[in-house]
């Protein structure tokens, strides 16, 4: 019985680790505002926007930072009028928005 013991506490640092990195890149990211995201295009000069997409799950695979947790798509019409498509990658609680072009 001990050694049973012994054998699934020995597991235990793995679990804890685990769960709390599905927990940062699979649950953290819904924290994320979309309002910081959009205002952070209007600050930009981008006009017109509109929410497209938003995923949290892995974005450090889908072209956001490492450090980010969610990934926003939105259209809108950039400083040249034209009609474009950027991403938005936000961090949650303390790294702020990066906008990243397609």
């Amino acid at each position: 019985m001990i050694n049973k013991i012994k054998s699934l506490m020995g597991w235990l640092p793995l679990t804890v680790a685990v769960s709390f990195y599905l927990f940062v890149t699979c649950v953290a990211g819904r924290f994320a505002n979309e309002d910081v995201a959009k205002q952070s295009l209007i600050t930009n000069g981008f006009s017109n926007v509109k929410l497209i997409d938003r995923s949290s799950v892995f974005v450090g695979f889908q072209g956001c930072d490492k450090y980010d947790l969610t990934k926003f798509k939105f259209s809108a019409i950039n400083a040249s009028g034209k009609a474009v498509t950027v991403y938005v990658c936000q961090g949650w609680p303390l790294k702020g928005a990066t906008i990243r072009g397609m």
